[in-house]
């Protein structure tokens, strides 16, 4: 058994269309001239990948070919195939096990760069150069035309400068769990949550974790959902919250700032709890027109969504209170005339000797301001207006 490691390019986390967390895509083998002269022909894993699909059996992933400790098996391909760059892989590591959940930290850090797979030549030859079209021109190369495929993983050290990581998720994956309609307050579920819970429990209670964040930091994730007991216990998925965390994809509360890759991942977990409930989940829209400077999410202490009953009498107040203004604004202006309606002159300034006195006004009739107090009050006689 023979084996090719190969340097990636890491892509930023969540380029591609968000999906599940612990899911990676990338290039394992590409169709070009290694470092050690080989070149892979397009359809050499054909038969290998056919084989593979037939026994049912998933194409295991290793970190750096580690066979002979179970604890560097660290995940399965989910879907492989060959493209026009070369050999694609959509693979799951198993993020409950420890050693499998620093290497996935390592590729969405960028600190594992390259990849490698596991293979046997089952037909090969060497290739001269022919042309300058020729990747190799001058050189020639052994060509790969068909291989046996075992294992496939992340490596530290490489040989093919064109494979490449293609994504690493942040969404946290669905999971279906109970449900429950109640009332939803995000910051206190969220208070609940002890700070030193670890990423396991955490992962519990959210939809999206922070790729470059730590995942035992309550801090790295986001879009609390679950109910959360007084004694930090993880219960059932909350409508409510689910609801609330899609209108925030959408825009709601000034939107969300997760990268948009990440936006149908974290929708998929909560629509999956709503649809536990056989409650339709609203859908998602392809631009939620969000504000990129900030982010409220469920959990967040952004303080709670107003209800429609509410809404309408805030929004009744703040009429009430534009009414007010502008009458206040009116009588302002009715101090500034006299009771004939005609600008008031300045007086002169008074002297030591000499106190200016309000003009005489006729028996019996209330001075402006009266009228003015008694019209916002609803009092018709305003004679009989009090303090």
């Amino acid at each position: 058994m023979k084996v090719k490691t190969c340097p990636v390019r890491i892509k930023a986390a969540g380029e591609q269309d968000g999906t599940d967390d612990g899911v990676f895509e990338a290039i394992v083998a590409a169709y070009n001239v290694d470092s050690v002269g080989d070149k892979i022909r397009p359809g050499a894993f054909a038969d290998t990948l056919a084989e593979w699909q037939e026994s049912g059996n998933p194409i295991p992933v290793l970190w750096s070919h580690m066979s002979h400790d179970p604890d560097y098996h660290i995940g399965y391909v989910e879907e492989a195939e060959e493209r026009e760059e070369g050999l694609w892989v959509r693979a799951r590591i198993d993020l409950d096990e420890p050693k499998a959940r620093k290497v996935y930290r390592l590729l969405k850090g960028k600190r594992v760069r390259q990849f490698s797979f596991a293979y046997d030549i089952q037909e090969g030859g060497w290739v001269d150069a022919k042309s300058e079209d020729d990747d190799a021109a001058g050189e020639g190369y052994y060509e790969l035309r068909k291989l046996r495929l075992y294992e496939v993983g992340p490596t530290l050290i490489g040989a093919n400068s064109d494979t490449e990581l293609l994504s690493v998720k942040s969404a946290i994956g669905p999971h279906s769990t109970a449900t429950d309609d109640g009332a939803w307050d995000g910051p206190a579920n969220e208070a609940r949550l002890s700070n030193d819970a670890g990423g396991q429990v955490y992962r519990r209670a959210f939809a999206w974790q922070d790729p470059d964040g730590d995942p035992d930091a309550k801090s790295s994730y986001k879009f609390i959902h679950h109910n959360v007991s007084s004694d930090g216990e993880v219960g059932a998925a909350n409508l409510q919250a689910c609801t609330t965390g899609i209108a925030v994809l959408n825009g709601s509360r000034t939107g969300t700032t997760i990268p948009d890759a990440d936006r149908q991942g974290v929708y998929n977990h909560l629509a999956r709890h709503l649809r536990d409930a056989d409650v339709e989940p609203p859908e998602l829209k392809s631009t939620p027109g969000r504000a990129e400077a900030a982010e409220h999410t469920p959990g967040e202490k952004a303080g709670r969504v107003l209800s429609a009953k509410n809404e309408s009498a805030l929004r009744a107040a703040l009429e009430k209170i534009a009414d007010g203004t502008s009458a206040i604004e009116t009588v302002l202006s009715a101090l500034k005339t006299d009771e004939d309606g005609k600008a008031a002159t300045p007086a002169e300034p008074a002297t030591t000797d000499e106190k200016s006195a309000p003009p005489a006004r006729p028996a019996g009739q209330p001075a402006p301001l009266r009228v003015q107090l008694a019209a916002l009050n609803g009092v018709a006689d305003p004679n009989t207006l009090t303090a």
